[in-house]
């Protein structure tokens, strides 16, 4: 956003965003060598759909998820 550079060594314990306000980071999930089937595995053991999804990310080979009732609670 303002400009700057992050560079991460891979792996790192950096989180990996995989899903913005419902929206699938395709290039994240290459990244992580994961595809969108097994997002939507992940979503599904979790009982969320993707359109509830805030910010979903990807850190030491765990999936976290935040819905958008999660932010209102």
């Amino acid at each position: 956003v303002n400009g700057k550079l992050s560079v991460f060594k891979y792996p790192a314990d950096y989180p990996f965003p995989i899903i913005l306000d419902g929206k699938i980071e395709k290039d994240t999930l290459k990244a992580i060598d994961k595809d969108e089937e097994w997002l939507m595995k992940v979503l599904k053991e979790q009982n969320v759909e993707l359109k509830d999804v805030f910010y979903g990310f990807y850190a030491k080979n765990k999936t976290f998820i935040i819905t958008k009732k999660d932010l209102i609670k």
